[in-house]
């Protein structure tokens, strides 16, 4: 007699679909698409946009539906298009600061070591009044 085996799920919650990572040139094209085609369903797009970038995976019509809702901020971005995801600096006063000071310290080739930086980034957040800053 043969026994039966029964697997029993451990988590209730579905498993997780894997992540597709557009790069910001990729949502750029997608979002021009869409102001050309205003009529296409974004089931199409997602179909669409999987073939012409050879992706392994189907784009979600929730990822298409996220992008067309910040299209404004993809078409302002002027970095590198290469770019996946834009993180911005929790303390933006104080990354200028070290980018003027690190330029200050290069345009005089005076090498500047990570101790440096760290340093100079505690005396600056203490002058900008940055408290939980580590």
């Amino acid at each position: 007699m043969k026994k039966l085996v029964f697997f029993r799920r451990i988590s209730n919650s579905p498993c997780k679909r894997l992540r597709i990572d557009l790069s910001i040139d990729q949502k750029r094209k997608i979002c021009e698409f869409y102001e050309e085609n205003p009529k296409s369903s974004q089931d199409y797009i997602a179909k669409h946009f999987t073939a012409i970038f050879k992706l392994q995976k189907q784009i979600g019509r929730s990822t298409i539906s996220e992008i067309l809702k910040n299209k404004d901020s993809f078409e302002e971005i002027t970095c590198d298009p290469s770019i996946r995801r834009l993180r911005l600096p929790k303390f933006q006063h104080l990354e200028r600061a070290l980018v003027v000071w690190g330029n200050d310290l290069a345009s005089h080739h005076i090498p500047i070591s990570d101790e440096m930086y760290i340093e100079r980034a505690k005396n600056i957040g203490e002058e900008i009044g940055i408290i939980c800053f580590e």
